[in-house]
C-alpha cells in the first residue's frame, strides 16, 4: 500500500524459524513503479525467454489502461495461459480467447493449485501482496 499501514506482528514471531520451502522468498523482487526501468524490463524479458512454463495473471488495471490488446499480444507471443486475478472489477482479457483460463479463486490454496507447475508467474495490473 502507498498509504500509512498498520502491521501487527506477534511478539514471538521474529524468534521463530521460517518453515522449509520458503527460501525463494528472500530472493524475490517487487517493483511498485508505474513504469519499470529499462534494466528491469530487460531482466524480465530474459526471465520470460528462459521460462519453460510461464503464466499471465491480469488485473483490472489492464482494462483501466486500455491495454487489453497488449495483454492478448503478450499471451499469444509467449503462448502463455492467461488468468484473471481474483475479484477483478474489470475484465482485462477476452474470455473467449484460446489463452484464457478463467478467473482465479480468492483462496490461496485454490490459486496455488491452479498455478502449480508454472516456473514464472507474471502479474500485470493486479495487487499481488
Amino acid at each position: 500500500p502507498r498509504a500509512p499501514v498498520y502491521l501487527s506482528i506477534p511478539y514471538d514471531d521474529w524468534a521463530q524459524p521460517a518453515p522449509a520451502g520458503v527460501e525463494h522468498l528472500a530472493a524475490r523482487q517487487v517493483s511498485g513503479a508505474a513504469l519499470p526501468a529499462p534494466a528491469l524490463l530487460a531482466e524480465l524479458g530474459e526471465r520470460l525467454s528462459r521460462s519453460r512454463n510461464p503464466v499471465l495473471v491480469l488485473g483490472p488495471d489492464v482494462d483501466g489502461a486500455n491495454a487489453n490488446g497488449l495483454a492478448v499480444e503478450l499471451a499469444e507471443k509467449l503462448r502463455m495461459p492467461a488468468w484473471v486475478a481474483p475479484s477483478a472489477s474489470r475484465c482485462p482479457f477476452p474470455t473467449r480467447h484460446a489463452c484464457f483460463r478463467g478467473v482465479l479463486p480468492a483462496a490461496i490454496a485454490g490459486i496455488s493449485r491452479l498455478l502449480d507447475g508454472h516456473d514464472l508467474i507474471l502479474v500485470v495490473g493486479a495487487p499481488v501482496f
